[in-house]
Formats: C-alpha cells, structure tokens, sequence
C-alpha cells in the first residue's frame, strides 16, 4: 500500500474511533443483567481508566480463606508501579487457598482475570505457581503469571473465559489455590453476563476433518485465546458492544504477504443475519483482503497463525462483512477458507451467507488439534484462497474479524501448558549491573587453529547503566552478546550495560555456530527455534547458542531439501513461509536470526502491542522503513552516534536481507557470517582512523574500539585516563590471551 494510502487509512480509523467512542458512551448494543467488576486487595471503590466502577474486595466481595497454617491472604501493592493502572494497583496474595463468590442467576457469562506479576512484600513474582477453579471448571492449573507475562512482552495481561451456570447454582464460586512452597495472586476479577446464545449457539456446526458436525453445549466452558479485529486498530473494552471484550490488531499474527487493508466509513450496516452485539461495528466496516492483482492473488494464501495448546478442541468464529460498491452479488468475490491446514470452505461467498452487501454475518467451525505430546503448544493456521477461474469474478478473499476459543476437555479442564519460560541466568554467568570487563571474542576463534596470531583489541569499558522510561525495550544494541540475559526477574525496567563496540561482535558468534549446525556435520540440524533469548553467555562472555528442544536433523548435506512438520518456534521469530508450508529449511533458521539482528539494532522487541499499530511488528517495521529510505529510523538512537554508519546501514541491509519472503532468497549462514565480518571490518577501520576517542569526562567513560600493535599497548595504558578499563584478547593456536589495564596498570590472565 502507498504510504498516502497508509495515511488515509489511519484517518480513517482515527475518525472511526471517534465516531464509535461516541456512539457507545451513549448506549450499548447489549446491557448485561449483572457486571461485576472486583478490584482485588483494594480498600474501596476505585475508577478504571475506561471510566467503568470497580469495588475493593475488602467490602461485600471480600474472599473467603482455607488457611494453611494460619497463614490468610493479604492486600498487596506491587514493588515497582510501572504502567500499572485499575485494577493493577493491588493484589490479593496467599500462600493458603481463598475464594470469591458471586450472586449470579442462571445464564451465560464472561470471566475476566486480571494479572500484574510483580513482587509483592515478600513474595518473588518468578515463585508463583496455582491453580484457578471456577464452579466445576478448572481454568488454570499449575498456572505461571510471570511466564505469560514475559512470554507475551506485557507488564500486564488477563485471561478471559466463557461458562453457563445452571438453575440450580444460583451463585458462582471462584477459588485460588497455590502450589506448596509457592503462592497465588489476582490482581482483578470481572464477571459480566452475555447474551444467550452469543456462543453457545445450539447450532450443528462443521468439523473440520470430521464426517459429523460439532454442537457446542453449555456443559463446556471455554477460553477467550484470540479476538481479532482483522484489518483494523485494536479495540478497547469501552468501545465493545455492552461486555467489555477487548479486541487485538491482527498485524503479528499474519503470516507471509499482509494483504490490503480496506476501510468503509460511510456503509450503513443492517443486522439481519446477525446481531448487533455479536461484534462493534468497527470490526465489520474494516477487513483485510488480498487485493486487485489476481495472478498474484493464485499465488499465495492470506494466512494467521494462531498459538494453542495441543489436545483440545477450539472454536473459531469468523466475522464477515462485504461493503466494498462492487461486490454486490453471489459469485462477485468466492473464496476457499483452511483451518489448520484443511478445508473449512471450498466456495465460500459472503453474499450468499449474507444476503447482501453491508449486512455483517459470522461463519463457526469447530477443529480438534490432537497430541503430538502431552500439554505441547502449536500454530493452528487459517488461510484464505481465492476460488477458481472461472467461478468468481474477483479471484480474492476477505476477512472482517477472528475469534478463536479453547473448548473444556471431558474432565470440565481449560489448563494449557505455560509457555516457554524465557532464560534467566544461573549463577554461573555474569549478572549485569555489575562492573566487569565485557569483551567480545577474537575474529578467528572457532575457526581452527591453523592462521597466524591476530591481535585483536577490543576495547571495553566502564559501561553505564541504560534505563529506557516507561518499560523494558528488550534487547541492549550491544548485538547478542548480552541478549540472553537481559529478560530475567525484572520485566518493568531494562538494567544494564551499553557496549558501543560494534553490534556484530556477539553476531558472528552466533552465526558462526549455525552455519556449523546447517553445514559442519554429517547431518545437518535445523535449530527452529533462533531468538535472542535463546542466546546465552558463558562465564567468560563468550555466545552460546542454546535451547536444542525443538531442534531437527535434517537430510546429509542437502540443506535445500524441506522437512514436513508442525509448524513450532516463537512468535515473532517464525518464518512465515515455514508458517504458510509447513516445510522446515535451513532459511527457517536464517529468517528467525535475521530477527535477532533487527532486535540488535533497533533495541526493541520482535512484537511489541504498546507501540502503533504500523510498529507493532518489529519485522514490517523495518521492511517499511527499507522501502521508504528511513533505515535510520529503526536504528537505536544509542547506536547512530557511536557507530560508523556505513556500519550500521550494512548491518540493517544485512538483517532485511535475511527475512525475505521466499526463503530461497535468503543468504545462507555461511553468507551471512561473510558478510557480519565485512560489517566488521568497517567499523575496525572507521575506528583505526580515529585512533583512541576519549569520550567527556564524568561517567561513563568511553574509549571506542581500535587495533594496535603489541608493542603499542604500555603506551596505550600510560595514556589513559582514570575510569578506563581496556581488554586485550589475542588468539593463536595456544589459546586466548587477557590483558587489563585498568587506569594504567596492567596486569596479565591466560585463559
């Protein structure tokens, strides 16, 4: 899309906000028969930011206690406040079971938890670990806040769930019970009704890859994993249709091409075939499609790539709405819809599903994803195809909105698996925050032991410590030598070290070590699984690569030839045509590391919700920023002034390079580590000709990377000021050689 087109759209949904902001403060599409909203640990009333009434648990709320011990629950208020807000401010903790129970008739309705994993008095946010029981149905078990949390990049998060209470209940009883040895906590708890029927609809619905059709009972309770307003901006709770759901941008969840983005201000919608509250308006008046080229169009599939636990059956809604002038008819705009790699839809056709242009309507399918292990996690992919020549006079496809729900298994259970836990270092490796030398391996080490001695002087120093306001950024511009440990305990802020010795130092390291694993060995291994987290620092600073979980041998030095698999990996870091095909490559692994070095360079995160929606994914942020000629603003202002930029340009080029759409496109590793040495050089060179830059006095003091002689390095020490503290590593055949110098003393370590 043109970028006056991006503007016009972005117009577009600035007007749309307002105009829905206003309709919904004046009267909801749905008024619930009861809206609960307990805002846990806290004394009194309080005001959400979003102007609705939450009540402290301390009045008629108050949980009642199981004690363990005598140990009761307490009010809490988080250690560190950042972006905390109603009803984060405050927690409910215990090492001891507690409950709440509501008066609630009989009907269907939503439960929201509100989580903010921080320490609490003296409870560690990492020791969390419970259960969550609502009725007969068990919403959570063995439950990790902060995991969630940091595996979804956000201070705070809620789980939101779906059950039918019965006649006779008359009241709904929720219970936390922590683990032994550990505790549990809640920050908020909604309970708000829904209109009968919203999901649990009583109708036949298609199962995919099964000859019956599914009915979905009110036995079953489910979870909220995605909604989706596809094509749009996110939509706040406020401006929902009376239940306060939130819905997310579709933009991290695509895989491979984006589509086009459509947006129909002036349509005037008719409920007939649906609803009003099934959806805000919003969702029906913007969508995604594939857009006007139709040899392009037969080429690929518009593809979501959706997260979910194995061993459950899920429910997916799409949301559906034709308001562009010249799709009025039945066959204008056919299409075929997939589901987790099989067809849901062989012609689907709005208008034929709706009757006509404007009026909204949502399809539902049902599609168990079975064991490959127990509690594993994996990609349920949905795709959209256009139909076959001939058959339709648009070959396109268009989506309005997604929602995707976990069912209950027969045992009334919701619980998943925690998700990866991101790496925290043991204590053996160098925590930041400390004053230690960093330094960076010699060019040649791993590469034998057959080249002549270099003398590589990496020059270090007394770092300062980087605070980024508001949240934590994700990774330091150092490169990966410090990637790996930087998302420990403390999510709120980023504490560290900031090395203006270049980015591709850590890199060339990490490349070199997967270009041994795609090359090196009798058979070749797929890592699959290529993230900054994943990068670990021994003792010595030195990168490992690390995390072989998801690992696969591949064919005896044929990287080219594809693996068919599940698709696994971390969001944010998969290749999207690995997403789309499900055929692992070594370019899978080239994509993902291609990730990491934009990571490096910009010090964000791959996917980061906070930021507008044009910057949401780090990837087609910086894809845009190459097609625009703005490389410069993807670059970590840190890094601009303190790195050669012809450096740094080839460092992005490097990066981009490595996350084309085609895999066969993509450099190899060997390539890749090719040209990091390159990138290299230049900044060794840039720095040669500026000799030794001492940097203002007061902290920090800075000497910027340089190459020297031997024989040059006393002069060297006796020339430096107080505060400096300089590495020397040389490589040969008999080992890595230290030398510090610190103020000017030398002294003198083997290693």
């Amino acid at each position: 899309m043109k970028n006056s087109e991006q503007v016009l759209f972005l117009l577009f949904c600035f007007l749309l906000h307002l105009l829905s902001s206003k309709k919904q403060s004046t009267a909801y599409a749905y008024t619930p028969s009861y809206n609960f909203a307990v805002d846990c640990g806290a004394t009194g009333p309080q005001t959400g930011p979003d102007g609705r009434s939450w009540t402290g648990d301390n009045s008629k709320y108050a949980p009642t206690e199981q004690p363990i011990n005598g140990q009761k629950s307490i009010s809490a208020t988080a250690s560190h406040q950042a972006n905390a807000r109603v009803p984060y401010y405050t927690a409910r903790v215990s090492t001891s079971p507690f409950s709440y129970s509501f008066p609630i008739t009989s009907g269907q309705m939503f439960i929201r938890l509100y989580f903010y994993p921080a320490d609490y008095s003296n409870f560690n946010r990492s020791s969390s670990f419970f259960n969550v029981t609502a009725g007969d149905f068990t919403l959570l078990s063995n439950f990790s806040a902060s995991v969630t949390a940091d595996y979804l990049n956000r201070d705070v998060f809620a789980k939101e769930f779906c059950l039918n209470i019965d006649q006779e209940s008359q009241k709904l009883n929720m219970t936390f019970i922590p683990f032994p040895n550990s505790y549990a906590f809640v920050n908020g708890i909604e309970v708000v009704s829904m209109p009968t029927n919203l999901y649990y609809t009583g109708n036949n619905i298609n199962y995919i890859g099964v000859d019956n059709t599914y009915q979905l009972l009110t036995i079953r309770a489910l979870e909220t994993m995605y909604r989706l307003n596809v094509g749009g901006r996110g939509i706040p709770a406020k401006d929902d249709t009376g239940m306060f759901r939130s819905w997310d941008s579709d933009d991290s969840f695509l895989a491979g091409k984006q589509g086009v983005l459509l947006v129909n201000l002036t349509i005037q919608l008719q409920y007939s075939k649906t609803r009003n509250y099934m959806a805000p308006d919003e969702v029906y008046v913007t969508a995604r499609t594939m857009g006007t080229n139709a040899t392009e169009n037969m080429m690929y599939n518009l593809t979501w790539a959706l997260e979910v636990d194995t061993g459950f059956t899920y429910l997916v809604r799409l949301h559906f709405c034709e308001f562009q002038p010249e799709i009025q008819k039945v066959n204008d705009r056919e299409f075929k819809i997939y589901i987790a790699n099989q067809t849901a839809e062989d012609q689907a056709d709005v208008i034929v599903w709706s009757g006509g242009n404007g009026i909204p309507v949502s399809r539902d399918y049902a599609v168990t994803i079975n064991y490959e292990n127990p509690k594993t996690k994996t990609n349920l992919l949905i795709a959209l195809h256009p139909g076959q020549y001939g058959t339709t006079r648009y070959a396109d496809a268009i989506l309005n909105g997604l929602e995707l729900f976990k069912i209950s298994y027969y045992d009334n259970s919701l619980a998943g698996s925690n998700p990866n836990p991101t790496f925290s270092p043991p204590d053996s490796f160098i925590p930041l925050g400390k004053k230690q030398p960093v330094f960076a391996p010699a060019i040649g080490a791993g590469l034998g032991g057959g080249m002549a001695v270099i003398v590589v002087v990496v020059v270090c120093m007394v770092c300062y410590m980087r605070r980024k306001s508001g949240k934590m950024h994700g990774v330091l511009p150092c490169g990966l030598m410090l990637l790996g440990i930087n998302r420990g305990g403390n999510s709120g802020k980023m504490h560290g070290y900031y090395c203006v010795a270049s980015c591709c130092w850590g890199s060339i390291e990490e490349a070199r070590g997967l270009e041994y694993l795609h090359g090196g060995a009798t058979h070749m291994i797929i890592h699959r699984d290529v993230k900054s987290t994943n990068i670990l620092l021994d003792s010595k600073w030195a990168a490992r690569v690390a995390d072989f979980g998801l690992s696969k041998f591949g064919p005896a030095m044929d990287p080219d030839n594809p693996i068919s698999t599940i698709v696994k990996g971390t969001r944010g870091y998969l290749d999207p045509e690995y997403i789309k095909l499900g055929r692992l490559t070594t370019k899978c692994d080239v994509y993902s590391f291609g990730v990491v070095l934009l990571e490096a360079i910009s010090g964000r995160r791959p996917v980061d919700h906070e930021l507008d929606d044009d910057r949401v994914s780090l990837v087609r942020w910086a894809q845009d920023c190459k097609k625009r000629g703005a490389l410069h603003q993807l670059i970590d202002p840190y890094l601009v002034d303190q790195i050669a930029q012809k450096c740094l340009r080839n460092f992005a080029d490097l990066a981009i390079s490595c996350l084309r759409e085609n895999g066969i496109e993509r450099p190899t590793m060997k390539e890749v580590v090719g040209k990091l040495e390159f990138v290299l050089q230049l900044q060794v060179e840039a720095d040669a000709a500026l000799q030794s830059i001492v940097m203002p006095s007061g902290p920090p003091s800075v000497v910027v990377s340089t190459v020297i002689a031997p024989a040059d390095r006393g002069h060297l020490a006796d020339n430096l000021g107080s505060g400096f503290t300089t590495v020397f590593v040389t490589n040969s055949t008999n080992g890595l050689t230290c030398i510090s110098i610190d103020s000017g003393s030398t002294t003198s370590s083997d290693d």
